[in-house]
């Protein structure tokens, strides 16, 4: 965790040695800053003067922990922030820096309270709400704290943006172009507020280019454009010592306890919900994607996982544990395989079951197509030879009468077990068990019937 530095009478408050920022445009490089150096003391006002384009905003950034420089050194109170992470800065800019920016930069959907107790919230602050308050009567805008930015005046949206930046009690202050957009008598109006924040012991660093703006401060430093490629040029501070400051300004400083994390959960879901209010339309549209959004995937998912049970279930129903054993293929000339003409002899079974101790049960199956009768009805079907043993290999199950025994292989007698599909359409939903059918002209007396399996891709277990 790193926490903010605070300034000491013998540390610089910032110490900049050899700034330098370098982006990259393309297959060339841009130079923004190039070799800033200076310092500035807590308590001491400066105001950053120079044309557009040399490297006024890049300082600023880099000063306000936004931006990290390509070379040299950045120390806060002592302490080098060049390298830190994004969100070792982001605590150091939520600690020791206020921001005031030319064009406001508020939150449109939430009032000037809310938008000042942004810094407090992010910060964990105790009764953020009330500390912007404060903050708010000390800019003068009491009586504003419940109105939108569109319902302030530009010189009242500077104001809001001020007491936002001292709402936490920085160090330092930063105010970019903070006249840019205010008329002169406005602009007369926040440039005395900022001197008094000055007087009362805040340090103030002021970026313009307007040379009035920048003379109401003793200490001054000026930006010359780079050579060729704009930015800074070796800057370096004059020396200034600024009078002794009275006691720093706070706001309610001895109640900044921190807050837990429900305290924090609340309160920005607080802010949540204002802004999803102010926008009701934009709201209920992102609603209603995300429902169908979700919606879709989790119907997506129950399709799915709908016909992985399907397929398990008719696996389960063919048997997990069921191995086919069928006669190989010969090779001809040319490559070409045809299939053997031979068949799995009952010998070759019993082999099987000699010298596999893993295979539990062992059936033979003999299929053939033919026409099967009853009366006058009849239909095409599979007719399968077999042991009573395949009534466990196949896991079937006997639903009315009996299946074949031994002693009905033993003698070699003419019964049979029907499917579900072939009683159903031979019998039109009538027992079939007692009665006689015929198949190939061969009477055959039926001894039960399956329970039914359903079918699978073009075959049918009935």
């Amino acid at each position: 965790m790193v926490h903010a530095p605070i300034a000491t009478a013998d540390v610089p408050l910032i110490e900049a040695q050899g700034l330098r920022r370098v982006y990259r445009m393309g297959p060339r490089d841009l130079v923004a800053l190039d070799s800033a150096t200076f310092q500035v003391s807590k308590g001491e006002s400066v105001a950053i003067v120079g044309p557009s384009g040399s490297g006024k905003s890049t300082l600023m950034a880099l000063l306000g922990c936004l931006d990290s420089p390509t070379a040299g050194s950045l120390k806060l109170s002592g302490q080098d922030v060049s390298r830190l992470s994004d969100r070792e800065r982001a605590r150091i800019r939520n600690q020791l820096i206020g921001f005031v920016f030319q064009s406001f930069h508020l939150i449109p959907r939430t009032t000037a309270i809310d938008n000042v107790a942004v810094p407090l919230l992010y910060g964990r602050i105790a009764r953020a709400h009330d500390l912007a308050r404060e903050a708010l009567e000390a800019v003068g805008l009491a009586d504003r704290l419940h109105h939108l930015p569109t319902e302030l005046s530009g010189g009242e949206c500077q104001r809001v943006a001020i007491a936002r930046a001292i709402a936490n009690d920085p160090s330092l202050l930063l105010a970019d172009e903070p006249t840019g957009n205010l008329d002169s008598r406005t602009g007369e109006e926040i440039l005395t507020m900022l001197e008094g924040l000055v007087d009362r012991g805040l340090t103030l660093v002021v970026v313009t280019h307007d040379a009035n703006v920048a003379a109401r401060w003793p200490h001054r430093e000026r930006a010359a454009p780079g050579p060729g490629e704009g930015g800074f040029s070796a800057m370096t501070a004059t020396t200034t010592t600024p009078a002794a400051p009275p006691p720093p300004v706070t706001v309610a400083a001895d109640q900044r306890q921190r807050i837990g994390t429900l305290a924090f959960f609340w309160q920005t879901t607080r802010m949540a919900l204002l802004g999803l209010a102010a926008h009701k339309m934009r709201t209920f549209l992102t609603m209603l994607g995300v429902i169908i959004g979700v919606a879709a995937v989790l119907a997506m998912m129950a399709i799915a996982e709908g016909a992985s049970r399907s397929v398990e279930s008719r696996i389960r129903g063919l048997g997990t544990n069921l191995i086919f054993v069928s006669p190989g293929s010969r090779r001809r000339r040319h490559a070409v395989r045809v299939a053997a003409e031979d068949v799995v002899s009952l010998e070759d079974g019993e082999r099987i079951l000699a010298t596999c101790p893993s295979v539990e049960r062992l059936a033979p199956d003999l299929t053939r197509q033919a026409q099967v009768k009853y009366l006058n009805r009849n239909r095409g079907a599979q007719i399968t030879g077999t042991t009573p043993e395949y009534l466990t290999c196949r896991n079937f199950r006997v639903v009315e009468g009996r299946f074949f025994d031994a002693e009905d292989v033993r003698l070699r007698r003419l019964v049979c077990v029907l499917g579900h599909a072939v009683s159903l359409e031979l019998f039109e939903g009538g027992t079939p068990v007692g009665s006689k059918i015929k198949i190939r002209g061969r009477t055959f007396e039926v001894l039960g019937l399956l329970e039914e399996k359903g079918s699978g891709s073009w075959v049918s277990f009935d």
